[in-house]
């Protein structure tokens, strides 16, 4: 599991200040399903397909309030010493204190809850070749490279056009306010295709892509579907620069997005929200944190979420997301960190409303 900047997690070489739940969804080998690694200062170790009731409320504090027992899944032993002992020449094999079973149960849990997913977990690769979240100093391993697929084919789950170039940015700064502390960027006129993860279970999900903005960023726009070969467009091109920073986008791009910092006021805050919904936009979530202040501050009001499109999905089906630069210029940048899936059942609860984390 990355911790990086979560709430309340500041000293990433200490691991006894984990805070707030971290997870990550990843895809079996085989039939394409998920799992859901999970870990949190309640916790007390990573585990598989837990599923704990979160203190999650506008004014809570993000941790586990309590996990039923049918919910628990399944620990990893990542300490233990069969660890040592099944260490393979090009990886590990951890072992889990209980069966590991995608059944009715698992798959209603992970259909009811919004699936967060940091781009770079798409590619597995990543992390087995150590490219991933390695905070060095070095340029060499800070800024690691992604050419068009005519140059090579690296990246299973991501294809890049001719002329475009792609640079993964890790992590090296606590307080960047990327999602783990990392991002991909990409240059050129560029197309890039990402294929996505399974959901769960049959249903609408809304997709949204969201956007540290800034005024090196471009406009795209985006596709979506399961056809590779002929990807619908979705919804009109989307604005990189917009946001709720007035020095970054000006006047009328906070106007559009109709961004406000948190009050305080619940019932305020949340016809923001809705006002934000209505014109396309989210706040970033409120999980993320730069060691003073968070993503629905004015610390963080250059993150924005985009709602892209709702659309009924199968989870036997791929679907992939493509983004299209429709500038003239090559110079302005594409940027990658965080993609949603959230289910009808969650944005669209009556009563109970998604929460802000």
């Amino acid at each position: 599991m990355i911790h990086y900047n979560e709430k309340g997690y500041y000293a990433p070489s200490h691991p006894s200040s984990y805070t707030i739940p971290v997870s990550e969804h990843l895809v079996t080998l085989g039939k394409r399903r998920l799992v859901r690694l999970y870990e949190s200062r309640e916790s007390e170790g990573v585990y598989l397909n837990r599923f704990p009731k979160l203190n999650n409320g506008r004014k809570e504090d993000g941790h586990e309030a309590y996990c039923l027992p049918s919910r628990v899944g399944c620990r990893v032993d990542k300490d233990g010493p069969l660890v040592s002992q099944y260490n393979m020449e090009n990886g590990f094999i951890y072992s889990i204190d209980a069966p590991l079973s995608y059944n009715d149960s698992v798959r209603n849990n992970l259909g009811r809850e919004r699936l967060r997913y940091e781009v770079m977990s798409l590619f597995p690769e990543a992390m087995n070749n150590d490219i991933r979240r390695m905070p060095l100093s070095s340029p060499k391993y800070q800024y690691v490279w992604f050419y068009d697929d005519t140059q090579y084919k690296y990246l299973e789950n991501m294809s890049i056009n001719e002329n475009s170039v792609f640079v993964y940015f890790n992590a090296y700064a606590l307080g960047w306010g990327s999602n783990q502390g990392d991002e991909l960027k990409g240059v050129g006129r560029y197309e890039v295709v990402l294929k996505l993860p399974p959901v769960p279970r049959r249903g609408v999900y809304e997709l949204r892509y969201r956007v540290l903005a800034t005024t090196a960023r471009g406009v795209a726009q985006l596709y979506f579907g399961d056809n590779l070969n002929n990807l619908p467009v979705v919804g009109i091109p989307v604005d990189l620069v917009l946001c709720g920073d007035a020095s970054r986008c000006g006047e009328s791009g906070v106007r559009r997005c109709a961004w406000e910092p948190d009050s305080g006021d619940d019932d305020y805050d949340a016809e923001i929200d809705k006002r934000m919904r209505n014109n396309g936009f989210m706040k970033g979530e409120l999980g993320l944190w730069n060691g003073t202040t968070g993503c629905r501050s004015d610390g963080y009001k250059h993150i924005i979420r985009h709602l892209v499109t709702r659309q009924l999905m199968d989870p036997d089906k791929t679907y992939y997301i493509k983004f299209k630069s429709v500038l003239d210029s090559d110079r302005k940048e594409l940027y990658l960190d965080t993609i949603e899936l959230c289910p009808k059942e969650v944005y669209d609860n009556p009563e109970t409303p998604e929460d802000i984390w």
